[in-house]
């Protein structure tokens, strides 16, 4: 497995990130992608955001962001956030979002690879809390890596019988 991971600018590799977006939006999460994202591939946190992503070769198989927020209010996805939980996060906060893997690439460790390495600009940054929303089986990998389940998502109770799979969570985690 010859793999290149690389932080980049958003503009440089917007077409190759939102391409990957859609591509894993539409194959494996098209109910999420529809509901959630409203099938917008991006948002106005892209810009000023850190990106990450995996290279195999010239293709872009796996991409990631982190923004970085210094109040609460100014945090992606904020509508799904109940305003009581706010007060819990801890100031600067980093929001981990938007990892997609290419299907063909699900099971080799990428995903681990890219929240590590945004693991590790949140302590760099001095960031004191890290969100991150997901569903199914990254539920229990935010689990693993130390996070706390904040709470479900109500909007998205049907997903579970759409889906079978875990609905969708906000997830945090305070930094020491």
């Amino acid at each position: 497995m010859e793999i290149e991971i690389r932080e980049v600018n958003f503009k440089d590799y917007e077409r190759d990130i939102i391409s990957l977006r859609e591509k894993v939006w539409n194959y494996s999460e098209k109910y999420v992608a529809e509901k959630y994202f409203k099938n917008k591939f991006f948002d106005k946190f892209e810009d000023e955001a850190f990106h990450w992503i995996i290279k195999n070769n010239d293709l872009v198989i796996a991409s990631c962001r982190l923004s970085i927020h210094y109040t609460a209010e100014n945090i992606p996805d904020l509508r799904y956030i109940e305003q009581p939980f706010l007060k819990i996060l801890l100031l600067p906060i980093g929001s981990i979002n938007r990892l997609v893997i290419d299907p063909e690439w699900h099971g080799k460790g990428l995903g681990k690879i890219l929240d590590n390495v945004r693991f590790d600009k949140c302590k760099s940054l001095n960031c004191r809390s890290i969100i991150g929303i997901t569903h199914g089986k990254r539920c229990n990998q935010m689990l693993n890596y130390g996070f706390t389940r904040l709470s479900f998502l109500k909007e998205f109770e049907d997903i579970t019988s759409v889906h079978g799979e875990e609905m969708p969570s906000l997830f945090y985690r305070i930094l020491k």
